[in-house]
């Protein structure tokens, strides 16, 4: 079963964006079997999630949700991530926001199933743009839903796991723990 089958998904365009009233979001940083992430929620919707290794990067947060207001809450937080990891995913719910090419790219990844990968070629296809590679790599790297919307699933057609903007290795671990490698 693919995640696209069980996590409810709210799209933000970002002209969308623009024109919503000011949302309140709950940020905080916890651990995880993959490392230190730093996540954004509103109410219990997913908004953000990345990981890093020294500092949180509040910056990015910051700027991929700029008119938000953002709430310190380490409780919430740290519940919400728990499930997140000891899930299946079912009954979650995210807010994708991004350009609509973005969004469709994400979608498409959402698609990909446990245990699997797909190469940047092959979700181009999927979206309707074999020729459209290098813009869907770009779409696949501005993911500020990591992990929830497997872009580590993405690996290079002759089947090296290739960079992640979390690190090559964290990438291979998360494969790893899913049978994909």
């Amino acid at each position: 079963m693919s995640v696209a089958e069980l996590i409810k998904v709210k799209k933000i365009s970002s002209k969308e964006y623009k024109k919503l009233p000011r949302l309140s979001l709950n940020y905080g940083t916890t651990a995880t079997k993959f490392g230190n992430c730093l996540t954004a929620f509103r109410g219990d919707a997913l908004c953000y999630l990345t990981f890093y290794d020294k500092e949180p990067p509040l910056d990015d947060l910051k700027k991929t949700w700029a008119n938000a207001e953002l709430n310190e809450n380490p409780p919430l937080v740290s519940t919400n991530v728990t499930k997140l990891f000891n899930s299946d995913h079912s009954n979650i719910e995210i807010y994708l926001k991004g350009t609509d090419f973005e969004i469709e790219v994400w979608e498409a990844l959402l698609k990909l199933k446990k245990g699997t990968t797909a190469s940047y070629e092959e979700v181009a296809k999927s979206v309707g743009r074999p020729k459209a590679v290098r813009a869907v790599a770009r779409a696949i790297a501005k993911n500020n839903v990591a992990y929830v919307v497997p872009c580590h699933r993405v690996i290079r057609k002759n089947g090296s796991v290739h960079k992640y903007a979390s690190g090559t290795q964290r990438k291979v671990d998360m494969l790893k723990s899913e049978g994909a490698i």
